[in-house]
């Protein structure tokens, strides 16, 4: 359960499409998931986007003060902390794979420097009815093909996961759920991110609402 007075407003579902998945016909040509994860290559990242980065701080002698493993990072944030400001100005200008350097400096750290990789821009997409953001589908790992499910195909999805953005929340339980779409089988969250998974695909929901993430199968029943 979700105290009233947690602030919390999201849930978050890990979820990913298997075997077996029927999809519509479709014309286009099947494609990798390298190919798929191509895709956000070769944008530069704006205002808003979810972004993987590796950040590493030398002093002035070249030793390093700080090494920070991958962390995801929303530009315009201020998630990074004292470092925020100067990250975005990297950010914002990078290609995946890039590397940026910028001096930090300040009384504490004459003369330092921090060094920016862009490991990843995340694919995003609202997939709520009311297009209002009260879900949202982040791609952890592209599908194959083309083809996503539609109403009255028989689905199998995996949930793995379903935390309050913290912690796992209370009740939860792993489950591999098949359903048909369009049947009210399953809670809103899944129904309508399911039809925009491809096979194989991995995302992670960001639910606003928490009454769009209850669902029996998985344990989660009161979440406010």
């Amino acid at each position: 359960m979700i105290p009233p007075d947690a602030g919390l407003c999201t849930s978050s579902y890990a979820a990913q499409t298997s075997e077996p998945l029927q999809t519509s016909e479709s014309a286009c040509e099947s494609r990798s998931v390298d190919e798929e994860d191509d895709d956000m290559r070769g944008r530069i990242p704006k205002f808003g986007d979810e972004v993987l980065v590796t950040l590493k701080a030398k002093a002035q002698d070249g030793s390093v003060i700080d090494d920070r493993p991958p962390m995801e990072y929303q530009v315009g944030s201020n998630d990074l902390g004292p470092i925020s400001r100067e990250c975005e100005k990297l950010v914002l200008g990078m290609n995946v794979g890039d590397e940026a350097t910028v001096d930090i400096g300040g009384p504490a750290h004459d003369g330092a420097t921090l060094t920016l990789t862009l490991d990843k821009v995340y694919h995003t997409q609202d997939v709520s009815f009311a297009k209002d953001m009260a879900i949202v589908k982040k791609r952890l790992r592209a599908g194959k093909g083309c083809d996503k499910p539609t109403d009255m195909a028989k689905v199998t999805v995996l949930v793995d996961d379903a935390t309050d953005g913290f912690s796992q929340l209370a009740g939860f339980e792993k489950a591999v759920l098949d359903f048909t779409l369009g049947n009210a089988e399953v809670c809103d969250a899944l129904e309508f991110a399911t039809k925009e998974l491809r096979k194989g695909e991995r995302a992670m929901l960001k639910i606003a609402t928490p009454a769009l993430a209850v669902e029996p199968r998985l344990g989660l029943v009161n979440l406010w």
